[in-house]
């Protein structure tokens, strides 16, 4: 089958991995970018920030970069779409794409479009009005069903995140790549308060933190209650994070907001494709996807996550155990393969 993945350049290589899995399923895929690639924002940037205006003549100016930028790519994404002749259109996410070229891509192609979504769809409340045009709409978290549901879009399937495993694997990793990672606690992510408690929860244990953000004034409070040399890093590719969760005696997790019921993140699954052992904020529904206790340890308070990262910390055979558990189970049901299989099968009756 023909297919058309328009997806983002960012996201833990969404796009690439879900390309790839559809690929491996025999399909063939065309791939469009929606959003644009780091090397083009920074084009733009640099573009505005050079020009000899005040702050706010610069900020038009990035954002008129933005639109005419956008209007090239949606007039490209026509052409590309009406050359290729897709049977089936894949959107992944899709915030910066609007009404009329959606309604477009309709009118001349007459074939399905679909959309995965793996973030809040309520945060971008300018393109809300293009959801009902998905012939399914795919989302990680069963919260948002009801609401959905409510503004007419139909046939709604939950879809969660899920684990590229040629990137997350058990890794034989030299005596410097495991000096390097060695920590009893690792966190890889962006900095937001509430990652910032979990982080100061641990302070007096040798932790390691990975990501954007945490060099704001805002994180200061939790890189001091840990020890300044916690802070590792901006950021790790998904290479190193996966030498990281194969080396960390423990890795925590923590949550983003916009997961309400059982919508997992990305580094609920890494972490255990790689066999590490995971401490993880619970939510409510995600005994669907994973067991807690069995395949990962859940806390619900930050003290109880310190209390429970003691305990496994003195238990290295516990955490091992758990770690293979988990890793069995990704392996089993949470690889982009999995995903695309769902995907295709949910929409075989609009082929």
């Amino acid at each position: 089958m023909r297919i058309l993945l328009i997806g983002p350049h960012f996201l833990g290589k969404w796009t690439e991995s879900s390309r790839a899995a559809l690929q491996a399923l025999g399909h063939h895929v065309y791939t469009v970018y929606y959003a644009q690639s780091p090397n083009e924002f920074r084009i733009m940037r640099a573009m505005a920030m050079t020009a000899v205006w005040s702050q706010a003549h610069r900020g038009a100016i990035h954002a008129a970069l933005s639109k005419l930028w956008l209007s090239r790519r949606h007039r490209s994404l026509n052409n590309i779409a009406r050359d290729f002749s897709p049977q089936l259109i894949i959107v992944l996410k899709g915030e910066t794409i609007p009404l009329n070229v959606l309604g477009g891509l309709r009118c001349h192609l007459k074939v399905p479009i679909v959309t995965w979504w793996v973030d809040d769809p309520f945060r971008f409340p300018d393109i809300v009005e293009t959801y009902s045009l998905y012939d399914r709409f795919f989302i990680f978290d069963r919260a948002y069903i009801p609401r959905l549901e409510d503004l007419g879009v139909r046939r709604l399937t939950f879809l969660p995140c899920a684990c590229d495993i040629h990137d997350y694997r058990k890794m034989n990793l030299s005596g410097a790549n495991r000096r390097r990672y060695a920590c009893d606690v690792a966190f890889a992510g962006a900095f937001y308060s509430q990652r910032g408690r979990l982080v100061t929860s641990m302070a007096g244990l040798d932790v390691a933190v990975w990501g954007l953000g945490w060099q704001l004034p805002e994180a200061k409070p939790a890189l001091q209650a840990v020890g300044r040399g916690a802070l590792r890093g901006k950021k790790l590719e998904a290479q190193q994070a996966a030498r990281l969760y194969n080396v960390a005696k423990i890795c925590v997790n923590k949550h983003h907001g916009q997961s309400v019921y059982n919508g997992l993140n990305l580094r609920s699954f890494e972490v255990l494709a790689c066999g590490g052992f995971q401490l993880v904020d619970r939510l409510p529904g995600m005994h669907e996807l994973l067991a807690p206790g069995k395949e990962v340890i859940c806390y619900e308070s930050y003290d109880q996550a310190r209390e429970l990262a003691d305990y496994y910390l003195a238990r290295p055979e516990a955490r091992v155990e758990i770690g293979r558990n988990g890793r069995v189970r990704v392996l089993k049901e949470h690889t982009y393969r999995h995903r695309m299989k769902k995907m295709l099968m949910a929409v075989n009756d609009l082929l």
